[in-house]
Order: C-alpha cells, then structure tokens, then sequence
C-alpha cells in the first residue's frame, strides 16, 4: 500500500486483480481524484478510475467549491470486491465529495470473503476537504472491512461523516449475522491526532449490539469528524464547552434520536449519533456541518443539490 506524502502526490496501489477476468472473485476497483486553486475556484484536475468506480458529475458552485458525486455502477460491494478511493485537495481548495445513493455491502453467502473500501484522504496546506456520502447499508450476512485515513498538512481542515445502517429494516431485515470492521484514522503533519476501530460481530444475543456500552439495541450510528481552527472560532482547547452545549442545543431538539454525543479533543471534534434514522443523522450532521464552515470559510455553504432529488 501506498500513501500520499507531502513530497508528492502519490496513489495507494490496488491489487493486481482484472476486470474481472480473474479466477479470484470480486472487482478490484480505484478512483483517483486531485483538486486545485485556479483563479480563486476550487478545479478537479485529474480523475483516473480503474474498474467500477466513477465520477457521476462534477459541480462548480457559488461558495468556490467543487462537488464531486463519487459513483458505483455496481450497486453494492460483494464478495471479494477491494476498492480503493485517493483523493488530494491542494493548497487552497474546497472540494465536496459525495454519493448519489446510498452504498450497500451486499451477503458474502458460502465463500465468506472480506468486502473491502479503503479511503485515503489527503489534504495540503490552507485546502479544505469535505466527505459526505450517504449511508452505508450493511446487509446480513456482511463480511465488511472499511478503512479511512483522514491525512492532514500544515493548516489543512476537514469535515466529513460516515453513517452506518445494520440490515434493511424497512424489508423486515434484521442484522443478526455477519461481521463489520470499521477504521478511522486522522493525523497531521505525520502525527496521529485520532484513531478508533470498530468491530462489530452480529447476533442477537451479542453485549455490543444489545448493552448501553453498546448499540443499546439501536441500528444506525454515525460520526461527524471536523479539524478545522476552532481556536479562530473563539473555541480553545481548554473551553470547549460552550461550542458541545452550542451542537447539543442544536441536536436534542429532536426527542426520537435517543443518542447524540460531542466532543472536541486535540483539535478534533467528534459527533456521534446512534439511533433509528439515517435520516435524522444526516439532518443532524449537515446542521453542524453547514454552521461549521459558514464560520469558517464566511460564505454562504451550498448543499450538494443530488440530496434534494
């Protein structure tokens, strides 16, 4: 594996598997994607994929950023499928990444073999990276492995989220097989700022999924990361109460999402939510996400228009 340093823009390799012409089951896939500053808009300068994965449509908007719709013909992960996202935003870019719909870890049946998407996210000094897919479906019966590196230079900021939905509810599908392994990983400068692993075994009479220190019986859980100079927004290390009161003020309102949590350590501010709506967590994280960078950038934010079709 390989990952971007700041002497140069270099891309994780994908295993050498062929599209899909190979006795090994599943799609090796990547999307290589690089951002930069021209004449004050944020510009995709280059997009290079291998196998399913795609650019849908690039958008220009009115706050200088560039949205990106990142896109997966396929549908869903299978079995033995390794996909590999890189993308690079430059010295004073915003580039918005997010999907079209919902992305699905499909059943690995017999075979049990791993399903895996490694992120890597790098962003250079004075860029701004924002990564905002929808939801992540994981089906029963999942063998699914994500990783996402979140590499930071100098004074570069990010936002971004994941939310996470176990089984299909709405089809009457609960999530009580399968296994799910989950990386996050944020540094700076080459310096670890935060790490967290979940691994999450399914069945109905797992601790994890049933106890308060778990799941608490709950479906759906999320986290909103964001390094940005929360110093310049009156918020230092050592007071960072009032910004948590500010989000939770912002995200109790709504009585049917039992588990909101925040916190601000070492520059980073972590937002979680557990309960029963992919959509009220979204809602909940574009709230803060939009206060966030308002703040920061002094523009007006625009939502990335796919989330209202």
């Amino acid at each position: 594996m390989t990952i971007p340093t700041s002497e140069s823009t270099k891309f994780v390799d994908v295993p050498n598997v062929s599209d899909n012409g190979s006795s090994k089951p599943g799609w090796a896939a990547s999307l290589e994607l690089e951002f930069e500053s021209r004449q004050g808009l944020t510009r995709m300068t280059h997009s290079h994929h291998r196998g399913p994965l795609r650019v849908q449509r690039a958008f220009q908007e009115t706050d200088g950023s560039c949205h990106v719709y990142m896109l997966h013909p396929p549908g869903g992960v299978v079995a033995g499928d390794e996909l590999v996202i890189n993308i690079v935003a430059k010295a004073g870019t915003h580039a918005v990444l997010t999907t079209p719909a919902a992305g699905k870890f499909y059943r690995v049946l017999a075979n049990k073999q791993p399903q895996t998407q490694k992120n890597i996210l790098l962003v250079k000094s004075a860029g701004l990276m924002e990564w905002l897919p929808q939801e992540t479906i994981f089906f029963r019966d999942v063998n699914a492995r994500m990783e996402t590196h979140i590499q930071l230079e100098g004074s570069a900021q990010f936002v971004g989220w994941e939310i996470n939905c176990l089984g299909r509810r709405a089809s009457g599908e609960i999530f009580d097989a399968g296994s799910v392994r989950q990386e996050l990983n944020v540094s700076r400068d080459g310096k670890l700022l935060h790490r967290e692993l979940i691994r999450l075994q399914a069945g109905q009479d797992n601790p994890s999924q049933q106890s308060r220190w778990g799941l608490a019986g709950q479906h759906v859980f999320g986290t909103l990361v964001a390094v940005l100079p929360f110093e310049l927004m009156g918020y230092e290390e050592y007071s960072a109460v009032p910004l948590q009161e500010q989000l939770m003020a912002m995200l109790s309102r709504d009585a049917a999402a039992p588990y909101w949590g925040v916190t601000l350590k070492s520059g980073v501010l972590l937002v979680r939510y557990l309960g029963a709506s992919s959509q009220r967590c979204r809602e909940g994280f574009s709230a803060i996400r939009k206060m966030l960078i308002s703040n920061v950038r002094q523009v007006d934010i625009v939502e990335p228009r796919i989330w209202s079709t």
